[in-house]
């Protein structure tokens, strides 16, 4: 909301049609200078080849994947920061078309 980028990993079947009728898994975290970086999963696999689904992993604030700096903007006071950035990701993913209110995990 601050017009931070906020890196996204954006997982789903190839050629999908970008009209918003998927579901969509979005899963984030942003603390402890922790890093969550993209790894291989069975289940993920099968979410996207067997529900159509769309599956996401997003670099919010507070976590260490970009440095101590990123990590302050998501702690203690900046804590808002982590929230905005997670609603801002979920925002895009509607307005992109992977997926609708409704049909949203997080």
């Amino acid at each position: 909301m601050d017009g931070t980028k906020i890196p996204i990993f954006i997982m789903a079947r190839k050629g999908i049609v970008l009209d918003g009728s998927h579901p969509c898994l979005l899963y984030g975290y942003g603390g402890f200078n922790i890093s969550i970086t993209l790894s291989f999963s069975v289940n993920r696999i099968f979410l996207l080849k067997h529900l159509g689904a769309v599956f996401c992993i997003e670099n919010i604030c507070g976590g260490g994947e970009y440095g101590e700096e990123w990590h302050k903007a998501g702690s203690l006071a900046e804590k808002q920061n982590c929230f905005d950035d997670f609603i801002s990701s979920a925002e895009y993913l509607i307005s992109s078309g992977y997926t609708q209110p409704k049909k949203l995990c997080i």
